[in-house]
């Protein structure tokens, strides 16, 4: 059977364009793009969860660079949010009703899910038991730390941009950063919810200076690449090998991706049927691979690859019809002609 690590890379690349020399894709942070980025992450992200059961020696690496895709979720939330407050009219006026549902509304849909197969497979499903996961940083929806994350910022980023002026609410977003960062810790949650903090900020930044940021990555784009990603697999290994530097590397580490991921699609568009679907469904996507993976391990002995690609296809079909019902709703909630855009 085909390698897994082959088939994810031949997705990813499948349609991909390189810019012709001295030119680049000035829609770099179009739609397009980003939602191919997004179908991106949440594959590897998705790899990252799967190789935590199953891995072997080609496919263990995803669970080094799964935390590097969610900086990217986090970096695209900041961005669209950014942007659709310059852009739209009155957008925050709407924005608890219209953009926080679009999180809300699924997010609930996805937890009614997990108690029912909770409860088909005997584990605890408790009112008590519920509000604890959320205590101790373990949401009975399996890996929605990043939701939990998400909506703290989204709140975050609508009081900023309420109270302060622009300028002002931009820069506000690193304490933002550093109080969550303060919080989790604080309630003993596990690592992996501070590792890409600063991300959404960064998104924020980026759009704010975007044409300056746009312009300076332009110099000497591929020199650039190459200089930034040695210096990110570097930092990458060196936070996986020091505990004391794991949350100063991470969130660096992450931030510098970001940045390498900017230069490469200004030069790359990557961009196929697969991952635009993938970016479409990628929230109802990164939300219920878990339940897969929880049944696939609960009731048959997979392994190897047929485990991966089983996983895979089933969260897809899954996730497609969450994501119709989560479009009905969310429309019914927040107006008839909405659609859902994250």
């Amino acid at each position: 059977m085909v390698s897994v690590p082959f088939v994810i890379l031949l997705i990813i690349f499948l349609g991909a364009k390189l810019s012709p020399n001295g030119t680049y894709n000035d829609e770099y942070l179009s739609l397009e793009n980003t939602n191919a980025l997004r179908g991106m992450c949440a594959l590897i992200v998705t790899m990252q969860h799967i190789t935590a059961y199953h891995h072997d020696e080609w496919t263990s690496f995803f669970m080094y660079i799964g935390f590097l895709s969610t900086s990217i979720f986090f970096f695209l939330s900041g961005y669209g949010l950014m942007y659709s407050t310059v852009n739209k009219k009155r957008y925050l006026k709407n924005f608890l009703k219209k953009r926080l549902m679009t999180i809300l509304i699924p997010y609930l849909f996805a937890n009614v899910i997990y108690l029912g197969i909770r409860q088909a497979i005997g584990v605890d499903t408790t009112v008590v038991g519920f509000i604890n996961s959320y205590k101790t940083g373990e949401p009975y929806v399996s890996f929605s730390w990043y939701i939990v994350s998400i909506i703290y910022f989204y709140i975050m980023f609508y009081a900023c941009f309420n109270i302060f002026k622009r300028n002002v609410a931009v820069f506000l977003m690193i304490p933002v950063s550093i109080l969550y960062i303060f919080l989790v810790k604080k309630a003993g949650f596990d690592n992996y919810w501070y590792t890409t903090a600063f991300c959404f900020a960064g998104g924020v930044f980026w759009h704010h200076y975007y044409d300056v940021l746009t312009s300076v990555a332009r110099k000497q784009g591929f020199l650039k690449i190459f200089v930034i990603l040695c210096i990110t697999i570097t930092l990458l290994v060196a936070t996986f090998k020091n505990k004391y530097f794991y949350v100063a590397g991470s969130n660096i580490t992450a931030i510098l991706f970001q940045v390498l991921m900017m230069l490469c699609l200004q030069r790359i568009r990557i961009h196929n049927f697969i991952l635009e679907y993938l970016g479409k469904i990628s929230f109802e996507f990164y939300m219920v691979h878990g339940i897969v993976i929880t049944l696939l391990n609960s009731y048959f002995k997979l392994s190897g690859n047929i485990y991966v690609y089983l996983t895979l296809l089933a969260s897809v079909a899954l996730a497609s019809l969450l994501y119709v019902a989560d479009t009905l709703a969310v429309g019914w909630v927040t107006g008839k002609d909405f659609k859902i855009k994250r």
